[in-house]
């Protein structure tokens, strides 16, 4: 792909960023602040892509949510190494299309700094993060981005428990509480 010749353009509410080396564009991937962007600028389709997956497709009066079929546990794993090993704007762009979702099942969380608690549910799973839907109705976020934290997550289905270390990189306010995109280097294997 031709992303490093003119270098790798990235974007978030509007706004455009870069151009970032190839190097920079590594670096904002092992830090994690690839999270903070929503899209990257695709140079062989000239239109830009969502860095993250669209969710589900709902069903009109359904009663339960739609999930995505769930990928078996090698492929996940092997999506998760191959976009770990090569964090380029190609390889950030073939993630994009092959495997978005790592189903998330029925994850309970707790994320903590030793400080500060919150409780929640697990969403929008990626092999690099996800999003942590808190219902407690806080006028303030007790967490804050770019925060290391801890995530406790239950599979309340098996019982199963796995504790992670992970980074918030963003927070917005919900009608209900407060969700939190959070980037961690590995997907847990419960999930």
């Amino acid at each position: 792909m031709a992303q490093n010749k003119i270098g790798v353009y990235l974007a978030i509410k509007g706004q455009v960023f870069g151009p970032y080396s190839e190097s920079d564009f590594q670096q904002l991937h092992r830090t994690g602040e690839i999270e903070r962007f929503r899209w990257i600028w695709d140079l062989e389709t000239s239109q830009w892509r969502a860095l993250d997956p669209a969710p589900a497709p709902l069903r009109v009066g359904a009663t339960e949510t739609v999930k995505q079929a769930p990928q078996t546990a090698p492929q996940a794993t092997l999506a998760a190494q191959a976009f770990q090993a090569q964090p380029t704007a190609a390889a950030i762009l073939a993630h994009v299309e092959s495997s978005k979702f790592v189903e998330a099942k029925n994850i309970a969380a707790i994320c903590h700094n030793y400080h500060h608690a919150v409780a929640g549910r697990i969403g929008d799973v990626t092999a690099n993060g996800c999003e942590l839907v808190s219902d407690e109705p806080y006028s303030s976020p007790p967490l804050c981005t770019r925060s290391l934290v801890h995530l406790n997550l239950l599979d309340e289905e098996s019982g199963k428990s796995v504790n992670v270390e992970a980074r918030i990189f963003d927070i917005m306010k919900t009608q209900r509480g407060w969700m939190y995109r959070i980037h961690w280097d590995q997907a847990p294997a419960i999930l």
